[in-house]
């Protein structure tokens, strides 16, 4: 221990001597460790810290899977057959979300709420920190409407009030009693703040209302695998007995975690790649400059081990300086991590889970510091490799004549500056193809036109009473009429799901001709057991409006209109991709179809018109088989306004606002333009694409940095050889030309390992690229010739002071 701390100690005095020098590097390494942190602390937030529940491992996520592959949510039979005949779960549950309006606390509140199963908290291992959960006689239909609300909506909203007894809640129609406060910070799933009973909602007996998300907890000694197995085996007997009255072929599951992070783990691991490959990029420009100085310390080296010095003790001396430069780069590092982090949590899209959690905590420092130590051993293993490797007697013997490092240095030195060049050239290229990939989305034509679109979402109380619902039909026609009325909006409508935000559900409806045939939902199963009466679609409901406000072309028939009230026959309008899949070769005009296992109305629907096919769950997904309902006809539980304006949208919000609280001031819309919804659906693919160029313009910088480092510590080894060539009269534009080469070969070199390191992960790239491949030639080839050009620049600068070397200075230096 002696020993190291004079090592620390000595190599506090060498470093502190060569300021620029340590400078640099601190620089150079606080860039990659930086980088690599900021991303870590992602990474762990969201895929490696456990879910706050005991014993997480043990909670699964559970889908229905057709028998194309493709996992979907639960219907409430197959739910319920699932519950009953399964052998591994200690507790199982199903669980929907949505958005309501929420009065008696402070003020009307738009907040999220669930309707979960009874053994929904059991499944999660959690129970209410103050008052009690649901009792047996309120998990049950027609049970006394009950409420658990979350922690953070105790204390903003109710004040905390430890007596809540005779406190309610009113959302969707009905008065709820308070009866427990979740912990704080469970707010299970989406940000919930409410939770109700879903037993006390009505049951939906189709097989193909795919309406709910189901989670479970392991008993204890059942493995994932055996559970897989138990739910493969139930969904199976299932399809044996059912046939094609159900979708499901069979069961999928996954740790609850993984399934929350699903989605962006690819990207995530991606990003922590990208920012370990800058990492690497540090690290190479750290070697070079560390072997650029060791060259020149070979005398200092020579002496001491001439004085008695070990090639072990030389050994601990490179690993004290070097960890002292790695500690160095981590403190600048960490710093230059947390303000990462607050870009990323800016940058971060809305759906990003666990962005609460992202801090600068002790796992995070710890994984720093651990970067820094391996740095520090790697940086000193290969900088002593070449220094003990050498003839020190002969250093010793020929003093200041021996400065250069040899044929093998000088190779090792263009190994490390290849390396630069091929990280840089991977990152370039992965960011300039996602760079691509995002422009070619932003100019798909989603069907629709979104230059000045105002939109307000808005949540009015859910009901299932007949006379509510005409009473909100009515308030809906008013809203549009005065809104339409206000200067600056032309036109405006209605719709239930706004594309690319919420996105509408789709479900199964049959070809009806005769209504005697469809009274019940029975009916409805019965039909649905026969293919070649049923389709596919998704379901939207909007105002006749609606299509004129976001021009939305009626190809064939007609849309909605004053002859289509509530008491008169239901229409629908299709999409074209649903007449060409469905009714290739007839026409769908005049056709009846059911839908109500959509909204529980079982009047049937005349298709009346054929519209333009729209992207409403992505700009990147294929366009969706659309059914539209009349809103007059089938009032949407939540619904959207949507308007153009001659003006700028925003202008036109105050007067909207001031409308909608004078109809209804429990309304609380959201309002929003439809540029910031394109982007915003685009979100995640900006938040890969800013990191990830972010990282290359960092590997872009360092790479740069090392080539030109390096080629001027080779010009300035290589002055008398210079100074030799231009007195037997070689030009400066052959010295030029000299230099030029042997970086372009390095360079050169560097991109091809690069391009080829970028193939190497078209399977990584390729989920998250948009008409382009990730072997793309001439985005590779855009990329190539940028960091060819900047890489030759960098070697220019130094190339051209040696061109201007004075043959007699030069020799005379000698």
């Amino acid at each position: 221990m002696h020993t190291l701390w004079q090592d620390v100690r000595y190599g506090l005095r060498v470093l502190s001597k060569n300021p620029g020098f340590t400078i640099v590097v601190v620089l150079t390494l606080a860039l990659g460790i930086g980088a690599t942190t900021s991303i870590f602390s992602v990474v762990y937030a969201t895929l490696l810290h456990p879910l706050p529940y005991p014993h997480p491992e043990r909670i699964v996520r559970m889908w229905e899977v057709d028998a194309k592959g493709k996992r979907q949510n639960f219907s409430d039979p197959n739910f319920e057959d699932l519950r009953e005949a399964n052998r591994s779960f200690a507790a199982i549950a199903q669980y929907g979300t949505g958005t309501t309006t929420v009065t008696g606390g402070s003020q009307a509140l738009r907040v999220g709420a669930a309707d979960v199963s009874r053994q929904f908290f059991a499944a999660l291992g959690v129970q209410p920190a103050v008052g009690r959960g649901f009792a047996g006689e309120e998990t049950r239909m027609g049970g006394n409407p009950v409420v658990l609300v979350s922690f953070s909506f105790w204390k903003s909203a109710l004040g905390g009030a430890q007596d809540f007894s005779d406190r309610h809640l009113n959302f969707d129609g009905k008065s709820y009693s308070i009866i427990g406060v979740m912990p704080a910070g469970f707010r299970f799933p989406d940000a919930t703040d409410l939770w109700i009973p879903r037993e006390q909602f009505e049951r939906y007996p189709s097989r193909t209302a795919l309406n709910w998300h189901v989670l479970g907890r392991l008993k204890d000694g059942v493995s994932l695998p055996q559970a897989r197995a138990d739910a493969s085996r139930i969904a199976k007997n299932v399809k044996q007995k059912l046939g094609d009255e159900t979708w499901m072929s069979d069961a999928a599951m996954l740790p609850l975690q993984e399934a929350l992070t699903g989605n962006i783990r690819t990207s995530l691991l991606l990003l922590l790649g990208a920012a370990g490959i800058l990492l690497l990029a540090a690290c190479a420009n750290t070697t070079n400059l560390l072997l650029v100085r060791s060259t020149t310390r070979q005398r200092e080296f020579a002496v001491r081990v001439t004085l008695g010095a070990s090639r072990g003790r030389l050994l601990s001396q490179f690993f004290a300086e070097a960890l002292l430069l790695s500690l160095g780069g981590a403190a600048l590092g960490i710093v230059l991590a947390y303000w990462g982090v607050n870009a990323i949590l800016q940058l971060a899209p809305e759906q990003l889970p666990a962005m609460a959690d992202v801090q600068m905590n002790g796992w995070v420092l710890a994984f720093s510091l651990a970067v820094s130590f391996v740095t520090a051993c790697g940086l000193s293993f290969m900088v002593a490799l070449r220094a003990v490797k050498r003839n020190l007697s002969e250093d010793l013997k020929e003093g200041e004549q021996r400065q250069s490092g040899g044929v093998k240095e000088v190779r090792l030195r263009a190994v490390m500056m290849t390396a630069q060049v091929a990280v840089a050239t991977v990152l370039l290229a992965g960011a300039a193809l996602l760079g691509q990939s995002l422009i070619r989305l932003m100019h798909v034509q989603p069907g629709y036109r979104t230059e000045n679109i105002l939109t307000a979402e808005v949540f009015p109380p859910d009901t299932e009473d007949a006379q509510e619902k005409t009473r909100l039909a009515q308030m809906v026609d008013q809203i549009l009429q005065r809104i339409k009325a206000i200067p600056g909006v032309d036109v405006n409508g209605i719709v239930g799901d706004l594309p690319l935000a919420s996105g509408p559900s789709n479900g199964i409806f049959l070809l009806v001709e005769n209504q005697n045939e469809m009274k019940t939902f029975e009916d409805f199963d019965r039909i649905a057991r026969m293919p070649e009466r049923t389709g596919s679609a998704f379901y939207q409901a909007a105002s006749a409006d609606y299509f004129l406000t976001l021009q939305i072309p009626l190809v064939r028939g007609r849309l909605f209109d004053d002859r289509d009230g509530a008491n008169t026959p239901h229409v629908a309008v299709i999409s074209e991709a649903l007449a060409r899949e469905r009714w290739p070769k007839s026409d769908p005009l005049g056709r009846h179809i059911e839908f109500g296992n959509m909204d529980g109305d079982v009047r049937l629907l005349e298709i009346v018109g054929i519209v333009g096919d729209v992207h409403s769950s992505g700009l990147g997904d294929a366009v969706e088989p659309m059914v539209y309902v009349n809103s007059r006809q089938r009032v949407p539980r939540h619904f959207t306004i949507v308007a153009h304006t001659t003006a700028s949208p925003l202008s036109v919000i105050p007067a909207v606002r001031n409308l909608l609280q004078d109809m209804d001031p429990n309304l609380a819309p959201k309002f929003a333009t439809f540029p910031d919804i394109v982007s915003n659906s685009l979100s995640d693919r900006q938040f890969q694409l800013c990191l990830l160029a972010a990282f290359a313009a960092g590997a872009l910088a360092l790479a740069m940095l090392g080539i030109y480092g390096v080629t001027s510590y080779l010009v300035s080894e290589r002055t008398r050889e210079i100074g030799i060539r231009m007195a037997l009269g070689a030009q400066p534009g052959n010295v030029l030309g000299l230099i030029l080469r042997q970086g372009g070969v390095v360079v050169l070199v560097g991109i091809v390992l690069g391009i080829c390191g970028q193939l190497a992960l078209t399977g990584v790239l390729r989920g998250m690229l948009y008409g382009i491949t990730a072997a793309d030639p001439f985005t590779l080839a855009g990329a190539s010739t940028l960091l060819a050009g900047l890489a030759l620049f960098a070697c220019w600068l130094p190339a051209r002071r040696a061109t201007r070397i004075d043959p007699v200075v030069a020799l005379r230096s000698e």
